[in-house]
């Protein structure tokens, strides 16, 4: 992502998108000579994924158009993937997963994507990114959100900053303790 010092630099350039990629029609050899670009200099793709996110969060007044001009150009640089078995299975688009899990909806971003009690691999190679395999706790009255994760293998417990517990420990968690440990 862009500095802050870069801000002005940013928002002038997610205009000059807004310009270029809301054009409907816009012609296949304009996406494929911005892929290239971005092939050539990686750091534009943090310039493109901001402006994609940028977009993104204007939500109901989201250029939908704009959003699938510049994933056409993140899918031809090979910053995003063709396709992963989760857009198969349930025939999503670029569109929906960036839609439904953000711009970096292509990347496993959890805080532990190896069981700290057995190493198990949590990523869920099955579906692809962003889906993990490890099991969000919740404890009802306690938080409304995930308390602590759980391996599916082994069953051992961690905190949601990665910090491994013991039986106990996860069965008397605090409030407190679920954004502290």
């Amino acid at each position: 992502m862009p500095k802050a010092d870069a801000q002005p630099e940013l928002t002038q350039l997610v205009q000059e998108f807004h310009l270029l990629f809301s054009q409907p029609n816009l012609a296949d050899s304009v996406k494929k000579d911005a892929a290239a670009s971005v092939r050539k200099e990686p750091r534009k793709a943090a310039i493109y994924l901001a402006a994609l996110k940028i977009e993104r969060e204007r939500y109901t007044d989201a250029n939908s158009t704009v959003m699938q001009n510049i994933i056409d150009v993140l899918v031809d640089a090979e910053i995003y993937p063709k396709t992963t078995p989760t857009m198969q299975k349930h025939g999503y688009s670029h569109l929906t997963m960036v839609e439904s899990w953000g711009v970096d909806w292509h990347t496993w971003k959890a805080e532990v994507l190896n069981c700290p009690h057995c190493n198990a691999d949590l990523r869920d190679l099955e579906n692809g990114p962003p889906f993990m395999r490890s099991i969000g706790v919740e404890i009802r009255g306690l938080y409304d959100g995930v308390a602590y994760n759980q391996c599916p293998d082994c069953k051992g417990n961690w905190s949601r900053k990665g910090t491994p517990l013991s039986k106990d420990q996860a069965q008397n968690i605090s409030r407190d303790e679920i954004f502290t440990i």
